[in-house]
């Protein structure tokens, strides 16, 4: 390969003059960007990264005559042996400082890869350096430093290896892997389905504590701390298992002891193990609406400091992305919100509910009543099961866990039957045990994750598929390549992870016409999202737009018939029957491959699809497709919409 391609391939600008300054020869490149990296992972593991660029080619060149081609050379490295390179004293202090942290670092990766093999979770991001305490975000132009900033690409490494934040503000774009939460764990979406969907039926408890948390919250309190302590007395009385403690108070065998350093902030509940609490709620209040600060903001460095601010943490939870709940209050209204590490020390926050005020009348709104009442219980229902997923990973204090089952058992048993009873069939229940059991197997969980290089949604635990990968890392979907293995056969299969319910009866219609891939599976996910398994079809598929000239011609002749067949069709999808729309029948949707003399055609991402002039297209629509004139969000779907996009390709 030309030696400026690798400089280009390694992010360098090393011209040919550069090299003849250092007396460099071009063929020396390759040799000396492998000490380049080496030397930035060294001082990486150093917390040292700023200083990569200090080192000049004429340094670099150097180190590659001394023999410092790894990363073992550097922490090894001694300060007469860089000097003898010919360093001058400046940059080998620069070299050599932090080094027994690195070593250290090193040491702890190494371990790891030898406990789980290649499994130990790849770090790929850097750490931020982040000083200030929560307290310290009252003004959000210190926050605006730790945000991903918006009009940036989600694929830019160097602006998100400056922001560890990612709040939903004022990103305009998912980053990366920071995957939904309703696929990050269950429990999230039984929050999501109380809010949005009113699934789950509150017990008469949840009704008389909804009623005790409007009393309290009506009220002017003078300091914040007051209004603090009130919450918290009721919070405590309704979660009996998951009090909530101040920081830096000793607390009883009912809730966990802090740390010898804590955070200031509002208060938090963790599960206490030997090796250190595991967080599980971080609550950040403010008196007021208006009050200083952000508290989600403020909520999630505070989250980001209590789980090891990313310098410490355990392969599971790596891997799991150590899910908690933030609880923010804002004066008389509350809201829920889900956190979880991405990598590092960035860490993910993504609202589950509105902010739901405390302050209305439960005798002229009885559906608000009802609907904080199921608020409230999904918080107890997924506070617990976060916490008995940090229960299967260590030995917890005993006194308090013998304490806190002793208070709940009967409270949670209750809960989780009663929510149960209320929801859409067993998906509560089925997806809460799956993720149970599956989470249980740290070390195939480490390997997954190791092998997606990013965070993996929770209905791909477990040992169903194999050779996992993501099929487009650059699209923020998740559509994912694996091998199923049933009856000990093993088939190529096409994961979809979508964040709607999916059409599968219309899917599975055109599939039985052929002119779809065999749908295999499609559960409902807490969350509203869905998990479809499909037929992933041969190499010697493609899809129509990169065809051309007569050949495209005479493929959208073979699409447009079996199009025409397909709006034929009669299915029934929830209590209603007649044709449907597929709703997005672009060429990147349109799967073709010579059949014969002829075209076998597959349309495929019915994400969208249902009746005919009765389904109506997502709010996502892009207007910048060649849709037809009537499809706007919102708008009915027809399939005279299906036939336009289908002639406009």
């Amino acid at each position: 390969m030309d030696w400026k391609q690798l400089c280009l391939e390694a992010g360098l600008s090393w011209s040919e003059k550069n090299l003849q300054d250092a007396g460099v020869s071009t063929t020396d490149v390759e040799p000396l960007i492998q000490v380049f990296k080496a030397l930035g992972e060294y001082l990486e593991l150093a917390d040292r990264k700023e200083v990569l660029y200090d080192f000049h080619l004429k340094h670099l060149s150097a180190l590659l005559k001394g023999g410092y081609e790894g990363v073992r050379d550097f922490v090894d490295a001694r300060e007469t042996d860089l000097e003898k390179c010919g360093l001058l004293p400046a940059k080998v202090g620069m070299l050599l400082r932090n080094q027994e942290k690195a070593r250290s670092t090193l040491e702890q990766r190494q371990q790891r890869q030898q406990l789980y093999g290649q499994g130990a979770p790849p770090s790929k991001r850097q750490r931020v350096n982040v000083k200030e305490r929560p307290s310290d975000f009252g003004s959000i132009k210190r926050a605006q430093l730790y945000l991903l900033k918006p009009h940036q690409s989600d694929t830019d490494e160097l602006q998100q290896s400056k922001a560890c934040f990612i709040t939903g503000r004022p990103i305009v774009a998912p980053v990366r892997g920071a995957l939904s939460a309703a696929l990050l764990a269950p429990e999230f979406g039984i929050v999501l389905d109380a809010c949005w969907r009113d699934f789950g039926n509150p017990t008469p408890f949840y009704f008389q504590q909804a009623h005790k948390l409007l009393a309290l919250m009506r009220k002017l309190y003078p300091e914040e701390r007051d209004r603090q302590l009130a919450y918290m007395e009721w919070h405590n009385e309704t979660y009996p298992g998951l009090k909530i403690v101040l920081p830096g108070r000793s607390a009883s065998a009912s809730g966990p002891s802090p740390g010898s350093v804590e955070p200031s902030t509002d208060g938090r509940f963790a599960v206490p193990f030997v090796c250190g609490d595991k967080c599980a709620i971080v609550l950040e209040a403010k008196n007021e609406l208006g009050a200083c600060g952000d508290p989600h903001i403020q909520g999630l460095r505070y989250y980001q400091m209590l789980i090891g601010d990313g310098t410490q943490t355990d392969d599971y939870l790596e891997a799991m992305g150590h899910p908690a709940l933030q609880i923010g209050l804002c004066g008389p209204y509350l809201d829920i919100s889900a956190m979880y590490r991405l990598e590092s020390n960035q860490v993910v926050l993504e609202p589950l509910t509105p902010l739901l005020s405390l302050t209305f009348d439960p005798l002229r709104q009885p559906a608000a009543m009802a609907s904080l009442a199921r608020v409230l219980m999904a918080l107890g229902v997924a506070g617990w099961g976060l916490v008995q997923r940090l229960l299967k990973f260590a030995q917890p204090d005993v006194s308090w866990m013998q304490a806190c089952q002793d208070q709940i058992k009967d409270q949670i048993k209750l809960d989780a039957e009663t929510w149960a009873e209320g929801y859409e069939g067993s998906d509560c229940r089925k997806w809460f045990d799956f993720v149970q059991t599956a989470a249980s197997d740290a070390r195939a969980l480490c390997s997954l994750r190791a092998a997606v290089g990013d965070l993996v949604p929770y209905p791909l635990w477990g040992q169903r598929f194999e050779e996992l990968q993501l099929l487009h890392p650059g699209r923020n979907r998740l559509v994912y390549a694996a091998t199923r293995v049933r009856d000990g056969v093993k088939e190529p299969v096409v994961i979809k992870l979508t964040s709607e319910r999916y059409p599968a009866e219309v899917h599975r219609a055109w599939s039985d016409a052929e002119v779809a891939p065999k749908l295999y599976a499609c559960d409902s996910l807490p969350g509203g999202c869905s998990s479809v398994v499909m037929e992933r079809l041969g190499d010697r598929w493609s899809t129509l737009e990169v065809l051309a000239g007569e050949e495209r011609q005479e493929v959208k002749e073979a699409a447009k018939e079996a199009l025409a067949r397909a709006h034929k069709l009669t299915v029934t999808v929830g209590s209603k029957t007649g044709i449907v729309v597929h709703g997005d029948a672009r060429g990147p949707n349109i799967m073709v491959c010579r059949s014969g003399e002829g075209w076998a055609i597959r349309f495929i991402d019915f994400d969208w699809a249902g009746l005919h002039e009765v389904a109506r297209y997502t709010s996502s629509l892009n207007p910048h497709h060649k849709w037809h004139p009537d499809a706007k969000q919102g708008a009915v779907m027809r399939q005279e919409h299906d036939e336009h996009l289908l002639h406009s390709i």
